[in-house]
């Protein structure tokens, strides 16, 4: 196994960790809004503003952009990952 495969698979591994114990809290919070929802004075706040967690902030989608913050398009992500693959190239071999 090369270094870079070790290091998807980990990521993977990670990435899948961390959205296991995401839905674990997401599932929590449903449960206390419907729990604490009937003894709040104002009922129209949202689960996520009763229980609010770090991730609501960067759970929008997330696209490419470069350094301006403007998205990129398929050919310039293409260019980046094959410029990234032969970096792997160099160090590597």
């Amino acid at each position: 196994m090369t270094p870079r495969q070790f290091a998807n698979i980990q990521a993977g591994w990670n990435a899948n960790l961390e959205m296991q114990t995401k839905t674990s809290w997401e599932q929590i919070r449903t449960l206390y809004d419907a729990i604490i929802r009937p003894h709040l004075k104002s009922k129209n706040k949202s689960a996520k503003e009763i229980l609010p967690f770090p991730w609501d902030k960067d759970n929008e989608l997330k696209n490419l952009a470069d350094e301006n913050g403007e998205e990129l398009t398929y050919e310039e992500m293409e260019d980046r990952w094959v410029k990234i693959d032969a970096m792997d190239r160099v160090s590597i071999g």
